[in-house]
Parts: structure tokens; C-alpha cells; sequence
């Protein structure tokens, strides 16, 4: 962790070193959010780390230009750490919550970001936001319904990848999944979650990329077809 913690914030002087440090953004939300075996406290200085990285940078671009351009490939990096942040939240907040330190949360200035001249929400993968708005709705955490884009054909400022949402390997996946954290939300924060997820759906058609973050059995938490290469796992009724 880092390791990969070292590719991001270190100066990018190359096209490459910016594709590298998105990529390590990447395997650092997939890792945080998959891994069940990954205590929560874990998560939650992770979580810390990258916050406080964006908030910094948000003050550092609000003290060096009057007016900030969002969206631009400049600020892909940030962007990448938002979608990271909003991802393991996503996938963590439930033990958060039981273990009470979702009020450590709620201290750590979300606002500062979300509601920053950079616009996260809108510069993130769609269903990632939609997904983080609803939970942070109900947890009265941060309103940001607002914030976010009215349409999906907005260009990213960085190429999203989910390193860790699929495996397809028939003969080990019984090994693999067994260590692999679906989206599980509260049950108050059911409905409501996947309801604006299958709105998102319905509204990406055409992107196959949209939902890549969740599996299909996350999306509609078990109400969904499952995918041929899960069938094998829940058919060798492996917990």
C-alpha cells in the first residue's frame, strides 16, 4: 500500500508517471473495498490519508489560481483519489457505523472537497457518485444529491479501472472469492441505494464500462442474474 500510496503523490513529469498514479489509485480503492480481510481500521486511515491529500490539494489550487478550470487531465490525479475515497467508503461505511467511527468521519471536512471549485462528483465514474450520495444522504453525513452530473457523457479526466471487480478463472475462483467483500449496504440504505443504481443503469446504456466497480450481484444485492462465472461458486455453496 505504500508502495502504491509513494506512485501517486510523487511529482509527475511524464504522461506515464500521471497514467501510473492513477493506476495506483486504483488498486489502492479496489484492495481497501475487496479485501475482506482488511480490518476497518485499516480502511479508515486510508481513508484519512486520501482526504486529507485532497483537501490539501483543493487549498493549494484555491491559493494558486483565481480561477480554477475543472475537469482538466491536470487534476486527474485528485479526481482518481475522489473515486477512490467514494468506492472504499461505499463498500466499508456498514462497519463504520457499527464500530462508531463513522463520527470520525463526519469530522473530516467532506464539504471541503465535495464542494470545491474541482466538482469531484461530476468528474467521477457516474454510478460511483450516485452510489456515495445515497449512503451520505442517509447517514445525513454531507448533502451533495446537487452535485451531481445530469447526464453521463461527461469526459473523465482520468481512465477508471477496478482492478479487483471480476475474476474469471473457473478452477480458483472458489479460493479468490471467498476473500472478495461484495456491496453490502444497511438495510434502511437498501432501497434507496439500489434504486439509484438501477437508474444508473438505465441511464449508462450503451457504456459497458458504467458499473464496473460493482458485479452485478452487488448492484442488485442478490435480486440480479447472476453472472455464468458465479453461478459454479454459489452452486458449490462456498460462504
Amino acid at each position: 500500500m505504500e508502495c502504491l500510496w509513494s506512485v501517486v503523490v510523487r511529482p509527475q513529469v511524464a504522461q506515464a508517471d500521471v497514467a501510473k498514479a492513477h493506476g495506483a489509485a486504483a488498486y489502492i480503492a479496489a484492495f481497501l473495498a475487496r479485501a475482506k480481510y482488511l480490518d476497518i481500521q485499516v480502511a479508515m486511515s486510508w481513508l484519512s490519508r486520501i482526504v486529507n491529500w485532497c483537501i490539501q490539494y483543493v487549498d493549494n489550487c484555491g491559493m494558486t489560481n483565481k480561477t480554477t478550470s475543472p475537469g482538466v487531465m491536470r487534476h486527474g490525479t485528485f479526481y482518481a483519489l475522489c473515486q477512490a475515497f467514494f468506492i472504499i467508503f461505499s463498500f466499508r461505511y456498514k462497519e463504520m457505523v457499527r464500530s462508531g467511527d463513522i463520527d470520525e468521519v463526519a469530522r473530516w471536512g467532506l464539504g471541503r472537497i465535495l464542494h470545491s471549485p474541482l466538482d469531484p462528483l461530476k468528474y467521477v465514474i457516474r454510478p460511483v457518485g450516485l452510489c456515495f450520495a445515497a449512503i451520505s444522504r442517509s447517514l445525513q453525513l454531507v448533502y451533495c444529491n446537487h452535485l451531481l452530473p445530469f447526464d453521463a457523457g461527461t469526459k473523465l479526466p482520468f481512465e477508471p479501472m477496478f482492478p479487483f471487480d471480476t475474476f474469471k478463472l473457473r478452477s480458483s475462483m472458489v479460493l479468490v472469492c471467498a476473500q472478495l467483500r461484495r456491496f453490502s449496504p444497511l438495510a434502511e440504505d437498501k432501497s434507496e441505494v439500489t434504486s439509484a443504481l438501477k437508474n444508473s443503469r438505465i441511464s449508462e446504456t450503451g457504456n459497458e464500462d458504467a458499473l464496473d466497480f460493482l458485479e452485478e450481484e452487488d448492484v442488485y444485492m442478490g435480486t440480479w442474474e447472476l453472472r455464468p462465472e458465479a453461478v459454479c461458486l454459489y452452486a458449490l455453496n462456498v460462504k
